[in-house]
């Protein structure tokens, strides 16, 4: 793969808490050089799958979804695209973020 196909996530600035809610109303969230998108909700799923792009072009660079065998939100990245500690920092807090709201939805709000 040549420079020209890769896609890159640019240095990424710092940020206080990404705190999205996880309801169907929730659309775009942009957290340095990222942009987090809901995709369209499927009837009777009860979690969201997320787009994340980059902000300024909209690339696509991948897709957070809920993995039910790990009870948690997930990353699953785009073949070809590279990440930077930065853009890996911000992804990871939006998907613990996620993960930590859906853990609340449930009886008794249980966090673990």
């Amino acid at each position: 793969m040549n420079s020209n196909t890769r896609k890159r996530c640019a240095n990424t600035r710092h940020f206080t808490g990404i705190d999205p809610a996880v309801g169907h109303e929730v659309g775009v969230v942009v957290a340095g050089w990222l942009r987090f998108e809901t995709g369209t909700p499927v009837r009777g799923r009860r979690t969201l799958v997320w787009r994340v792009s980059t902000k300024e072009h909209r690339l696509p660079l991948g897709e957070i979804d809920w993995y039910s065998p790990w009870r948690r939100y997930v990353f699953e990245p785009e073949a070809g695209t590279l990440y930077e500690e930065d853009c890996l920092r911000v992804i990871a807090a939006f998907v613990e973020n996620l993960t930590r709201r859906q853990r609340a939805t449930w009886k008794g709000g249980a966090s673990t």
